[in-house]
């Protein structure tokens, strides 16, 4: 009786996992890595581990704080925070308090090159950008935005 018990909880609990994992997905997003994440903006403060995810150029932010999601980011055309859909100009102006070309915060999530790369210095395996008070430098394992003038930090480290 008790094994019979034990097989049905098992048996559910793969169905629940397998509905959560596969059935709640509307994007494929195919990159997906462990990073201890760093958000701080005069509206945003967060610094938990999390998942960052990659689908094309879109990109989704999940960060856990004693196993609860407690921010859940994609990065599409449009901005979702928390289930929020929003412009990018509105996300800007309402969570960073600025306004930012609409991609800028995708393509720091990316690790790719801002404001059409202006300021750019190289490296083997990195890059960085110095623009007035933003401070922007990415490699293999880390990267780090920093606008000293806005008080923001957007900082990920591959774990």
């Amino acid at each position: 009786m008790f094994h019979l018990i034990t097989d049905k909880i098992k048996l559910l609990n793969f169905f629940l996992y397998l509905i959560i994992f596969i059935g709640c997905s509307t994007r494929d997003y195919s990159v997906k890595s462990l990073y201890l994440v760093t958000i701080k903006s005069p509206e945003l403060k967060y610094s938990d581990l999390g998942t960052i995810s990659k689908s094309g150029e879109d990109v989704a932010i999940e960060l856990f704080a004693f196993g609860n999601k407690i921010l859940d980011l994609k990065l599409e055309k449009l901005i979702t925070i928390n289930g929020n859909i929003l412009p990018p100009s509105i996300f800007y102006s309402k969570y960073l308090k600025t306004d930012y070309p609409d991609e800028t915060i995708k393509q720091i999530f990316l690790g790719k090159p801002i404001f059409d790369e202006k300021n750019i210095q190289t490296g083997e395996g990195w890059f960085s950008q110095n623009i007035e008070s933003i401070s922007y430098r990415v490699s293999n394992k880390e990267t780090l935005f920093k606008d000293s003038s806005k008080n923001i930090i957007i900082r990920f480290v591959k774990q």
